[in-house]
C-alpha cells in the first residue's frame, strides 16, 4: 500500500471537531476538496453508510464507511477495478485542542501505480481538507458565544 498523511492541530475541543467531521454532507461548505456529496445509504456516519462524492480533478466515486469510533475516528473506502482507496480521519484531544490526522492509502493490484500517479493531487487535497477543517472548527469555537 502507498500512504500519505496530513496532521493539523485545531484550537477547538475534540467534541466540536467530531461534530464537523461527522456531518459529512456539509463538507462542501468548508473544504474545497469536495464539490458535491450525496448520501446513498445509512442515516449518519455509521458502519455501512455510503456516499457518492465528487472531488476536483477526479471522477465521482462511492465511499463506504467501514469503521467508526464515535467521537474519535472513522474510515471509509472507495473501490474501482484493481484499486482500493482507504481514508482515515482520526481525532485526539490535547487539552482543549484537537490533533487531527488524515490518512489515505492506495492498495489493490493497480493501487500503488494509481496512487503514485495521483500523489501531488492527493497530497494537495489532504492539505486543503485539513486546513478547511481547522478554519471551520476554530471559527465555530471562537464564535460560540458571539
Amino acid at each position: 500500500m502507498l500512504e500519505w498523511t496530513e496532521r493539523q492541530e485545531i484550537e477547538a475541543p475534540v467534541g466540536l471537531v467530531w461534530r464537523v467531521v461527522a456531518d459529512v454532507e456539509s463538507w462542501p461548505e468548508w473544504t474545497p476538496t469536495i464539490v458535491r456529496i450525496a448520501r446513498l445509504a445509512g442515516s449518519g456516519l455509521e458502519h455501512g453508510a455510503s456516499f457518492r462524492i465528487r472531488q476536483p480533478s477526479l471522477p465521482a466515486a462511492t465511499w463506504r464507511v467501514v469503521g467508526v469510533d464515535p467521537g474519535r475516528s472513522f474510515r471509509w473506502q472507495s473501490r474501482t477495478p484493481g484499486v482500493l482507496v482507504e481514508a482515515d480521519h482520526r481525532l485526539a484531544p490535547v487539552g482543549d485542542r484537537t490533533e487531527v490526522e488524515l490518512a489515505i492509502r492506495f492498495g489493490g493490484v493497480l493501487g500503488r501505480a494509481s496512487g503514485y500517479m495521483l500523489r501531488r493531487l492527493t497530497r494537495r487535497l489532504l492539505r486543503l481538507e485539513a486546513q478547511g477543517l481547522k478554519s471551520r472548527c476554530e471559527w465555530l469555537w471562537k464564535s460560540r458565544g458571539a
